[in-house]
């Protein structure tokens, strides 16, 4: 669900019709003023929606708008028409004046392979008009670990995603994207556990890693090539099955610089 500033009255609708949203994604407040929905069209298709909501433009709040591109690359998917199933989706920018670079990875069943694909979403200043640039689409380095169950995590600020792979889920891998999107490194801690979530500092210094039977590891990502552990929660036979996790932001200053968590 999303609620703007204003808290619309009714379910919001696009060209008179109600959404499929199964992604919600932020962008840096400030420059994007809004956050991307993907929006699950009949067919299978799906497409990527902006909803503005700043005070700049209190007219268009809550009133989504289409992503209209052409001339895509060879091999990058339609943003208002993907056939490929999007898996996941983060941003990362650390200028909150700036654009945003949204990081998606994609699942492609003809092939069976993961892609990851990398956009740019800007919105004009004066008009509150929203572009986008294409940048890149190709397989992800990841792809022999990834399973149907894996998780992500993208951090905002380091050039780095995190994610859930192995037979049992329970092995954690990071993948380094200003190499080129080719390397991708096991953490040496196989956990006793599925994961079932992991979440990344603002700052990119810290994760946490959220197991489905409780547990939960808060790591340094300097460390992940050893076996050392910031904090360790243990089995709680209270706290049943766990399904997400997140980090804590005291303000949104904090939530745009990250000096905070």
């Amino acid at each position: 669900a999303f609620h703007t500033g204003r808290f619309m009255k009714n379910p919001m609708m696009f060209e008179g019709k109600n959404l499929n949203c199964t992604h919600t994604i932020m962008t840096n407040t400030e420059g994007c003023k809004g956050v991307l929905l993907f929006d699950k069209q009949p067919g299978g298709k799906g497409r990527f929606i902006a909803l503005m909501d700043y005070y700049y433009y209190a007219e268009k709040s809550g009133n989504p708008t289409a992503i209209q591109h052409k001339d895509y690359p060879d091999g990058f998917s339609d943003l208002n028409a993907m056939e490929r199933e999007l898996v996941y989706a983060g941003f990362q920018n650390d200028d909150p004046w700036g654009d945003t670079e949204i990081i998606s990875i994609l699942f492609d069943e003809e092939d069976g392979k993961y892609y990851i694909q990398n956009f740019t979403f800007s919105v004009e200043y004066w008009t509150g008009n929203v572009s986008v640039t294409p940048n890149f689409e190709e397989p992800f380095a990841g792809n022999p670990n990834i399973t149907s169950k894996s998780v992500f995590a993208l951090a905002r600020k380091t050039p780095f995603i995190y994610f859930s792979g192995g037979a049992n889920n329970n092995e954690l891998y990071f993948c380094n994207l200003e190499k080129g999107t080719t390397l991708c490194e096991k953490a040496t801690i196989t956990y006793t556990s599925p994961i079932a979530s992991i979440a990344v500092s603002t700052l990119g210094d810290r994760i946490g890693v959220a197991l489905e039977n409780g547990e939960f590891y808060l790591l340094e990502t300097d460390a992940l090539r050893t076996d050392q552990t910031l904090y360790h929660i243990p089995v709680s036979a209270n706290i049943g099955k766990v399904k997400h996790c997140i980090f804590k932001i005291g303000a949104m200053t904090n939530f745009m610089w990250g000096d905070e968590d």
